[in-house]
């Protein structure tokens, strides 16, 4: 059973198994993290579980990505995610640097012995910004509220975060990422601006600006950015 829990501000999938065994078992590998807990515990006794194991297991599965997904290394040909879509890079030599989105790939161009990663990373980022302006002002005004200030952020183990001076911070890496995932990460924040938890209150605020998003917090608890 597929289950998401939420870890130090990560939305974390695991899967969920019963057996006859005493006491609950955790074991992260290739397919993730796996929770085996035996066949009389009831269920709401395994986030609790999971929270106050959050900073072991949050950092086995980062540890777990990077041994499977190495950084970019920004060369020509390379392929790069964007939006959910990969695109392979072109890399050539210019007067200046720009990056651009074209329709079967990402173009970037650079002067002699300027980095080619710094460049996309800012390209990345710029984007980033764009997109989540344009995304807080769609779902605003169906939560009638709108934050006081919007950050970048780098996190390693969070997607997003708000704070009690109404600033929200998302990760920049989102953009690697397909639209509908940001969508759901840009709904959260907002809805803590109404309720700085995570109680029923606000998964309805969630929902009422995105009726859709379970399969999206689900897919994003399983997503990992590709590192750059």
């Amino acid at each position: 059973m597929k289950r998401v829990a939420n870890l130090a501000g990560r939305e974390t999938a695991y899967h969920l198994k019963r057996s006859k065994r005493r006491s609950v078992g955790l074991r992260i590998d290739s397919k993730g993290l796996t929770v085996t807990i035996p066949l009389s515990m009831p269920e709401n006794r395994v986030t609790p579980i999971l929270e106050a194991k959050s900073s072991w297991i949050l950092s086995k599965l980062e540890e777990l990505q990077k041994r499977a997904t190495p950084p970019l290394s920004c060369v020509d040909g390379e392929i790069a995610p964007f939006l959910g879509k990969n695109y392979p890079l072109r890399i050539s030599r210019s007067g200046r640097t720009r990056v651009s989105l074209l329709d079967d790939r990402i173009e970037i161009l650079l002067p002699e012995g300027a980095d080619a990663r710094a460049a996309l990373e800012a390209w990345y980022r710029k984007r980033a910004l764009e997109l989540f302006a344009e995304r807080i002002a769609h779902f605003s005004p169906v939560l009638g509220e709108h934050p006081a200030r919007l950050f970048l952020s780098s996190a390693k183990t969070r997607w997003g975060s708000c704070n009690s001076k109404r600033e929200i911070r998302l990760n920049w890496r989102l953009v690697l990422l397909a639209p509908d995932l940001v969508d759901y990460v840009v709904v959260h924040e907002l809805a803590h601006l109404l309720e700085m938890n995570h109680s029923p209150a606000f998964w309805n605020h969630v929902k009422r600006a995105y009726p859709e998003f379970l399969p999206a917090r689900q897919e994003l608890a399983r997503a990992r950015a590709h590192p750059i």
